[in-house]
């Protein structure tokens, strides 16, 4: 459900497909080469995606994607998870 999500959100905002033709770490890799400033977007999507899924589902995936992200900038080698 968090990946249908977070596909949606990106889908909306006009980001590449998440998986499948298209959606590929070639693919996201690539869309980032050619606009570096869209990385920081995806990651606000993901961030607010994660919190809004917390809330609805009572998870605490929000918790562990902070952890990771405060030890650095997420890689622009492929979809966000």
């Amino acid at each position: 459900m968090f990946h249908d999500d977070l596909a949606k959100a990106l889908k909306e905002a006009g980001f590449p497909r998440v998986g499948g033709r298209g959606g590929g770490t070639e693919d996201w890799t690539e869309y980032f080469r050619l606009n570096p400033e869209k990385q920081d977007e995806a990651i606000e999507i993901l961030q607010r995606v994660t919190r809004d899924f917390d809330r609805k589902n009572g998870t605490k995936i929000s918790k562990y994607l902070d952890d990771t992200l405060g030890k650095g900038k997420a890689p622009p080698s492929g979809p966000p998870q």
